[in-house]
């Protein structure tokens, strides 16, 4: 009965410790818990945990337009544009705070009428937006340059807009067309 009585001992203290540990893992990864060193880094890493971090992330509007205003809006959107002419991506996303902070990240992708890859922007270590905010949802807006090349082909071209919250760690991808065309006067001439 010895045996017995203390293997039941055994298997009880360690689904305690395992309970135990459970529970102080899900209070550091909610963050009621804060584990953190004298630098001021965290300690434990509890990302392996399978929690959903709730928030959102939205890509509200996406714009294409051949310019920018101070107020950084578009004028006016455009679907043609000439080989070598700049393009402005504007837009907008609505996103949610994490603990108080914002971290947003954006890439590029542009494809051919082809649809081969011609360029891609992948900044997987860089932090292209990041704040600390106090509001339930934050709008923030982007403006990028697009330059295309007098040697790219006619037709009609595909661009990803990529936008990533590593807090939430959530991605989304939008897709936004264009068309790059020789623009010809009536008199048969170019523009």
């Amino acid at each position: 009965m010895n045996k017995k009585g203390s293997i039941i001992q055994v298997f009880v203290f360690l689904i305690l410790v395992l309970l135990a540990s459970g529970i102080t893992l899900v209070l550091v990864q909610t963050d009621v818990i804060s584990v953190k060193s004298g630098s001021g880094e965290n300690v434990l890493n509890a990302d392996f945990l399978p929690f959903y971090r709730q928030g959102e992330l939205i890509l509200k509007e996406i714009e294409l337009c051949p310019y920018v205003n101070d107020d950084l809006t578009c004028d006016f959107s455009e679907e043609f544009y000439e080989p070598g002419s700049e393009i402005f991506i504007r837009f907008s996303v609505d996103t949610t705070p994490h603990n108080g902070y914002i971290m947003l990240v954006r890439n590029y992708r542009l494809l051919d009428p082809e649809r081969k890859v011609i360029l891609e922007l992948d900044a997987k270590n860089n932090v292209d937006f990041e704040q600390q905010s106090v509001g339930e949802v934050e709008t923030v807006t982007f403006v990028d340059k697009l330059a295309t090349g007098f040697d790219y082909d006619e037709g009609e071209y595909t661009l990803d807009v990529i936008i990533e919250n590593r807090l939430l760690d959530k991605k989304i991808t939008a897709k936004e067309t264009f068309t790059l065309e020789y623009m010809v006067e009536e008199d048969g001439d170019y523009e």
